[in-house]
């Protein structure tokens, strides 16, 4: 419907219900398709990937129970035969079945969906890093693009942010247009939730979370550098649950990775060997200091 005709119903419903009257179907000109209005979508947020957004927060993601329910899910497929819900897992808290929408939405693609049967909430896919695990386990590689990404999604205090997710994965490539309007490139993440051998204990880290600062962050905050800002996002009020690892600058703890080396591979100090499964996270405007 055209905008001028939809202002057109809208002024008529408006006159009517300001002189106290309504229309009878014989003074009535509209038809009811006339207000069927179809909604426009556009992917999740409104954008299709790899642009989407961030804000789950990191408490929940921490929380040992949360950890636990993801290891166990990352064993098996994410639906439970053809009813295409997802495993009641008893471990997650009620309060943090976002936990799982986080990683659905890494997961899975935009056509592809499961049920919650303890919220009966339904979560979308949307960058399809890892589709298959819809049908089984998820595969070594799935687990570390699902991680990086759920890593890279979270925010302090859950505020939603805009961003754009890069890597090494046909889903996430480097767009140089994408770059022009996420410009602002924070940090890269990489990690493994699913195969960690911590033992899950309530105030301790399930895993470990490898991040780096991208230049334009450390050059953001030069007094206090890129970790302040980085363990306010990913860590927030999660205190001693928290596993990040802090690699410090991508250009001094990874070496260039990708086609043209437009992504990072990196490693903590004194590891042997390099992780190409990495995310950067970029945003449209700087980040804060702390």
């Amino acid at each position: 419907m055209k905008s001028s005709y939809l202002l057109l119903v809208l002024l008529a419903s408006s006159t009517a219900l300001l002189n106290g009257c309504v229309l009878s179907e014989e003074e009535n000109p509209f038809d009811a398709e006339d207000f069927d209005v179809g909604l426009e979508t556009a992917g999740y947020g409104g954008y299709d990937p790899p642009f989407g957004s961030n804000g789950y927060g990191p408490p929940c993601f921490w929380d040992s129970g949360s950890q636990q329910a993801l290891r166990d899910l990352g064993k098996v497929a994410l639906t439970s035969g053809a009813s295409g819900k997802l495993p009641a897992l008893p471990t997650l808290l009620a309060s943090c079945r976002e936990v799982l929408k986080n990683a659905v939405e890494c997961a899975l693609n935009a056509s592809q969906s499961v049920d919650d049967p303890v919220n009966g909430l339904t979560y979308q896919g949307h960058w399809g890093l890892a589709d298959e695990w819809y049908y089984g386990g998820l595969t070594t590689d799935g687990k570390r693009w699902v991680t990086a990404c759920m890593v890279q999604r979270l925010n302090v205090l859950g505020a939603h942010v805009d961003i754009l997710l890069e890597g090494n994965h046909p889903r996430i490539v480097e767009n140089l247009a994408n770059d022009a309007t996420y410009d602002f490139e924070e940090s890269s993440a990489y990690g493994n939730l699913f195969d960690s051998r911590a033992t899950i204990v309530p105030g301790r880290p399930a895993f470990s979370a490898y991040v780096c600062s991208e230049l334009e962050q450390i050059q953001q905050c030069p007094a206090s550098g890129g970790l302040p800002w980085i363990d306010h996002r990913i860590c927030d009020q999660a205190g001693n649950s928290c596993g990040l690892v802090y690699l410090g600058a991508c250009q001094t703890a990874c070496i260039p990775n990708g086609p043209a080396g437009e992504y990072w591979s990196c490693k903590p100090s004194g590891a042997i060997l390099y992780n190409p499964h990495t995310i950067r996270v970029q945003l449209k405007d700087p980040t804060s200091c702390f």
